[in-house]
């Protein structure tokens, strides 16, 4: 099989991090290279000034999404010899999302969405895809009271439906389409 290009798009790096339990807190604005991220059926490169470098899916080990004020990133572990480093990518939420989500595919992984959201969960991820966001709207369309509304986005970002702020993560914009989907399905019949 021949490698083909995926994805292409403008983003910043850091290579080569430590493994360790926080990569984030390596973060400064004087380690990013801005750059281009190119994504192939069996590669990831790296653009930037005159160089480029190159990391193959097959040595990555695990893929999570986050957001550091004021950027989306995605963390990429992956194996280098005897031994474990991190990879930092920040782009658009987007960009990052939709990454994280080939990458998964592409390696077989599963994305980190622990189990299906239940019914007050579907809500909210509804009420976060058009745009509500403001607390006080959300108690008022759920009809909840109190930390309820802290509870629910909290389970929401276990399983993996939004990221650190309460935003969608690739995985929750494309539960809310189905959804979308079916509510309209459901409304034609």
């Amino acid at each position: 099989m021949s490698e083909k290009l995926i994805a292409k798009f403008a983003a910043s790096f850091i290579f080569k991090i430590p493994y360790g339990p926080n990569p984030v807190s390596v973060i400064s604005d004087k380690r990013w290279i801005d750059g281009i991220v190119y994504l192939t059926t069996e590669n990831l490169y790296f653009s930037f000034s005159d160089k480029k470098s190159r990391l193959s899916l097959s040595k990555i080990i695990d893929v999570k999404n986050s957001y550091v004020p004021p950027r989306h990133i995605i963390i990429i572990s992956y194996s280098v010899s005897d031994r474990r480093e991190h990879l930092i990518i920040s782009s658009t939420r987007e960009s990052v999302g939709s990454l994280k989500h080939r990458i998964l595919v592409l390696t077989g992984k599963k994305a980190n969405v622990k189990e299906a959201p239940g019914e007050l969960e579907k809500k909210l991820l509804m009420l976060i895809y058009i745009g509500v966001e403001d607390i006080p709207s959300i108690k008022f369309f759920l009809n909840i009271e109190g930390n309820k509304v802290s509870e629910v986005f909290h389970m929401l970002k276990e399983k993996g439906y939004t990221d650190d702020i309460g935003k969608l993560t690739y995985e929750g914009t494309s539960l809310a389409r189905k959804l979308k989907e079916l509510e309209s399905a459901e409304s034609v019949h």
